[in-house]
């Protein structure tokens, strides 16, 4: 007969067991569902997904960065970025070019119109990152981004991190 171990001995309480704080997967999950919604609200009259969107932010952040280099940025799995960076190369807004010294890189550059579109989104990109550090002094965005890139570091060593298993659909 098999023996019953105590959740907490594993390491891990029912919900009804535990306090009263929120997990903290389902406040990063709420973060991220405000701020793609925020995004979204702003860029689709543009014709732009929230993807598609922070690639041109990091484009332009980055100039002269490598495909690869951009989605370990915005920690991505490259075949997402890879489709949306497609998209964005028909849509005439960026320009990517394999690296003549590693043709493995593919290098991106903005457009004259990226470039341009990329000035008009640089203020909403401020005004998103400004809305999730509003309510934080300097002291406590710095812990919480070092905890959350804690966080992120031990769910990639695991194994269990978004730029190692590519999504079912695109974001």
């Amino acid at each position: 007969m098999r023996r019953l171990v105590a959740p907490s001995r594993l390491g891990y309480q029912p919900l009804h067991m535990q306090a009263t704080a929120e997990p903290l997967g389902l406040l990063v999950a709420s973060i991220k569902r405000s701020v793609k919604a925020m995004v979204l609200r702003k860029v689709e009259p543009l014709g732009l997904a929230p993807l598609q969107f922070w690639l041109l932010i990091g484009a332009l952040e980055t100039p002269g960065g490598s495909q690869a280099d951009l989605a370990r940025r915005l920690r991505l799995d490259e075949p997402s970025v890879s489709r949306a960076v497609a998209t964005l190369v028909r849509k005439g807004y960026l320009k990517a070019q394999r690296d003549q010294g590693d043709r493995r890189r593919v290098l991106l550059a903005l457009t004259p119109a990226g470039q341009s579109l990329a000035a008009t989104l640089a203020p909403i990109a401020a005004e998103v990152r400004g809305a999730v550090e509003a309510p934080l002094t300097p002291a406590e965005r710095e812990l919480v981004r070092g905890a959350l890139s804690r966080v992120a570091g031990h769910l990639r060593q695991r194994g269990e991190d978004a730029e190692e298993v590519a999504p079912a659909t695109a974001r």
